[in-house]
């Protein structure tokens, strides 16, 4: 359905130019500005994570480390200590055990915050594949959005002049479509040359052409011959005439006459100019 027409008849328009907007381009357009939105969101979540780690975190891991190694030189001079003892059994075996537990505890820890501090690059690049998934599944649906909204816009094919706009705005395009174009440069004419005939026609033979919607004679040359034979379009007055007549369609290209004063459809009377008479 025809949201908004942008064209009238015997106006001029160029290749590519706006004609008309169907109805739910708000819509795509919505969807584009949220792909789009996802697509810069994700971008910037990748930025951030690539960038270097800050020196205080750095600084914050290092301090942590160094105190555990402290505390863990503590607890391990104390087991060492406390081993010397039990060889003279000043201590007992219990407080051996809880000494050599917290060594092993201590060592855990300052493992676990050497661990933490390595480990501030290597998560960076896990959540970095993640992101770019992410990114490339966002920029997919943007781009599918995209060709989905270019099909709510109708653009012209040709340059030309609008003969005729069928629909209006909130009407459904029908079999006619949006407009009939007659598209610059020069004008045609298609002579209905009968099937015993066409074998007399040469590409280049010239053509006069006559008509009572013509300003003037006008002249031609021929410039395709169709492949298909096919029932006459052109009706005729007299009762007694042949109307299943099979003829071959000749593309004559007029010379000498002036689109915006010639008649679209018109019919007219051509006369081919063969090395033989017709």
């Amino acid at each position: 359905m025809i949201e908004k027409l942008g064209i009238a008849e015997q106006q001029h328009i160029t290749k590519g130019q706006w004609v008309a907007t169907l109805r739910g381009r708000a819509l795509a357009e919505a969807a584009l500005n949220l792909s789009a939105q996802r697509v810069a969101t994700a971008q910037l979540k990748l930025e951030q994570l690539r960038a270097a780690p800050k020196k205080a975190e750095f600084a914050s891991r290092s301090e942590e480390i160094e105190r555990r190694r402290i505390d863990y030189d503590r607890a391990s001079a104390d087991l060492a200590r406390y081993e010397q003892l039990r060889k003279t059994e000043d201590v007992s075996a219990s407080d051996l055990e809880v000494r050599r537990a917290n060594a092993e505890m201590a060592r855990r820890s300052l493992a676990e915050a050497q661990q933490d501090r390595s480990a501030l690059g290597e998560s960076r690049e896990t959540d970095a594949a993640v992101l770019l998934s992410e990114i490339r599944e966002a920029e997919a649906e943007k781009a599918r959005v995209q060709a989905q909204l270019e099909l709510y816009t109708i653009v012209s094919p040709i340059s030309g002049t609008v003969l005729k706009a069928p629909v209006h705005n909130g009407e459904t395009v029908g079999s006619e479509g949006v407009a009939e174009v007659l598209e610059d440069g020069p004008l045609y004419a298609i002579a209905e040359v009968a099937e015993a005939d066409v074998f007399r026609v040469k590409i280049g033979n010239k053509a006069s052409i006559k008509g009572e919607l013509l300003p003037l004679q006008a002249e031609g040359v021929v410039e395709s011959i169709g492949r298909l034979v096919a029932g006459s379009e052109v009706l005729t007055s007299d009762p007694s005439a042949f109307t299943d007549k099979r003829i071959v369609p000749v593309k004559i290209r007029l010379s000498g006459i002036e689109p915006s004063r010639a008649q679209i459809h018109a019919r007219v009377s051509v006369r081919i100019h063969t090395t033989t008479a017709q």
